[in-house]
């Protein structure tokens, strides 16, 4: 893998990411050969009419584990659309009182191509939905070597 100098800017990036199918969370994998500082992730979510709390947490790993893992705080009730969103930086406090649910990434975050983002939302059923998913992220891409 290439050295980063901590004066080599990557370029911004807001990549594609598909919405799944109802019921089931979203995932995103980088493209082979690059590498992220993963700066927000934002998406909105859908719930059903089912009467249940669900509770929105993105997960980054590597393989078959995870190694961070960003609760938002905040439960989501039957039948809202709410924005969900992770930023880097600063602790921002879980917002309450709104459709806006909010949680931490950790600053300064690098992932390689082999690593992972994906949602785990607790009390999900098949009729709630993940979409409009976004990333802003600072991609390098590796050189052929």
């Amino acid at each position: 893998m290439a050295e980063m100098i901590a004066e080599d800017q990557g370029r911004i990036l807001v990549p594609v990411i598909a919405a799944p199918g109802g019921g089931t969370e979203f995932l995103i994998t980088l493209p082979l050969r690059t590498r992220w500082r993963v700066m927000s992730v934002i998406a909105r979510f859908t719930t059903s009419v089912d009467v249940v709390d669900r509770h929105a947490i993105l997960r980054i790993g590597l393989g078959a584990d995870a190694y961070v893992t960003c609760p938002t705080g905040a439960a989501m009730v039957a039948s809202q659309i709410y924005t969900v969103c992770w930023f880097a930086g600063a602790y921002i406090p879980p917002v309450t009182g709104g459709l806006y649910l909010m949680g931490n990434l950790p600053e300064k975050l690098l992932l390689n191509d082999q690593m992972w983002i994906t949602s785990e939302t607790t009390g999900m059923v098949i009729g709630d939905q993940w979409n409009n998913i976004f990333a802003l992220v600072e991609e390098w891409i590796e050189p052929l070597v």
